[in-house]
């Protein structure tokens, strides 16, 4: 029961990432990649799939499908950790310096996805 109500938080989550994506694809434009995310407490994952014009698309998918070089990051974090970080809480270098955000590949590509945290 309680990681079905994480696993509604999670799409939450990731369709606000998604939305705040969109509204600033200029950042985006041109990039045409893929990130993606693993919620490492309820093995779900999302894709993260960058179109040319900048537009975001997202997949959900269970966590043992996903492949860590399919994309250009993936990174793995707990609910509540992403919560608070798309709620403004939890600044996203405070994540990473404290191990709550574990990132494979480019760490570069995280830059594309600053827009999605305010």
């Amino acid at each position: 029961m309680m990681s079905q109500k994480k696993e509604k938080v999670a799409d939450e989550v990731m369709k606000t990432v998604q939305q705040r994506l969109n509204e600033n694809k200029d950042a985006t434009k041109g990039w045409g990649k893929m990130v993606q995310q693993i919620f490492s407490d309820i093995g779900i994952g999302y894709r993260l799939k960058f179109a040319k014009d900048g537009s975001v698309t997202s997949e959900k998918v269970k966590a043992s499908e996903i492949r860590i070089k399919d994309a250009a990051a993936t990174v793995t974090v707990d609910v509540d950790t992403m919560k608070d970080l798309i709620d403004g809480k939890l600044p996203p270098m405070e994540a990473m310096r404290t191990g709550k955000i574990k990132v494979d590949g480019d760490m570069t590509a995280l830059l594309k996805l600053l827009p999605a945290f305010g």
